[in-house]
């Protein structure tokens, strides 16, 4: 009997009321009218914050972090005015969000594992003539299979990958993505001399070397999904996502990997993937220590000094046709007439198929 009440509920339940089946209790002062979903489409998988979330995070130098970190295993890097900070992600996957700044600009790095969604947003907003240094956590809520987040200051519930506020005060307005780099923490070292890694003595007892959701990206069907799912191409296969637009290209990771080099044209814009082994994955084997080479996807502006460039590679090393510089993946030019020039990053990311193809659709697959 509860098994037919509760799908009768998912069917036919209240658009006024997000889907619980477990009755978590989570209480909020959310003005749930102001919205730009119905409630029915969030899930509700755990209390609120159920992930708990940095907001004092600390840093080491390199000195002290080769001892905390494997030499392969990815870091999210984010550079503002030169100065660069690193979070690994096998220390975010436990808390998902990162309340930060550097030289006094704040910014959150999010990462839902459900969905190897990893972005960087914006906490200055301006809404109704008032300023908020927004602070965000996890909702312990999730539509199409990806996290809600929060903000402490208005209780507005915000979708991770869209950066969209979807239900309350700041309904309809989108956060501002910051561009970074997902690095193995060697790569970072080598980039980024004078660069901050986080200090994993969070005060919270996880095993940061081990992960939560072991063999996840090896699994047929994601989870906290509710409806059915894009079948173009397998559901948990990662894509490379350049542009966030209702029509944009993608990659399979399969192809970018075959190739190594893609230079990408959309929306006027003009981008180049590069792809190299040496990183593992966080959402594959329990211990990071055995986990597979998932290799390195970084994205970048293929214009410098006004000039369109044309990158290729050849027995793993980055070329562009114009110069015959020599770029690595961290899109510095190491060798060549450009040398020691820094391609523009630009945001990226690297989701499963199914998440992105439940918030675009319409978008096309480069096969």
């Amino acid at each position: 009997m509860r098994l037919l009440i509760l799908i009768f509920c998912f069917a036919f339940g209240s658009i006024f009321a997000q889907f619980n089946p477990n009755g978590i209790e989570q209480a909020w002062v959310t003005n749930t009218t102001k919205k730009s979903i119905e409630l029915n489409e969030l899930l509700v998988v755990g209390n609120v914050e159920r992930t708990i979330s940095i907001d004092f995070p600390e840093f080491l130098d390199f000195s002290k972090a080769d001892k905390a970190y494997l030499p392969n295993e990815p870091v999210l890097v984010v550079e503002i005015k030169g100065e660069t900070k690193a979070y690994p992600l096998s220390v975010l996957i436990y808390h998902q969000v990162i309340n930060d700044e550097i030289k006094y600009i704040p910014f959150c790095v999010t990462f839902c594992p459900t969905t190897n969604s990893i972005l960087v947003y914006n906490r200055r907003y301006s809404h109704n003539d008032k300023e908020y240094m927004l602070k965000f956590g996890s909702s312990g809520m999730y539509r199409n299979g990806n996290m809600v987040l929060f903000d402490r200051n208005t209780e507005t519930w915000w979708q991770q990958l869209t950066g969209e506020a979807i239900v309350g005060e700041m309904h309809g307005k989108t956060l501002e993505r910051y561009p970074h780099l997902i690095l193995p923490y060697k790569e970072y070292k080598i980039n980024y001399p004078n660069g901050l890694v986080l200090n994993p003595k969070t005060g919270f007892k996880h095993k940061y070397g081990e992960t939560p959701l072991p063999n996840y990206e090896n699994k047929v069907r994601p989870l906290y999904i509710t409806d059915s799912v894009d079948l173009r191409i397998n559901p948990m296969e990662k894509i490379v996502v350049t542009s966030f637009s209702k029509n944009s290209n993608v990659y399979p990771l399969s192809k970018v990997v075959n190739e190594e080099v893609i230079n990408d044209n959309q929306n006027d814009s003009v981008r180049v993937i590069f792809y190299l082994k040496g990183m593992v994955s966080v959402l594959d084997k329990e211990k990071l220590s055995e986990a597979k080479d998932n290799g390195i996807v970084t994205v970048f502006s293929r214009k410098l000094n006004e000039q369109t460039l044309d990158f290729y590679q050849e027995n793993g090393r980055f070329y562009d046709k114009q110069t015959e510089s020599e770029w690595n993946i961290s899109g510095w030019c190491i060798e060549g007439e450009l040398k020691n020039q820094q391609l523009k990053k630009v945001p990226y990311f690297t989701p499963f198929s199914f998440v992105w193809f439940s918030f675009y659709p319409k978008s096309i697959v480069i096969e």
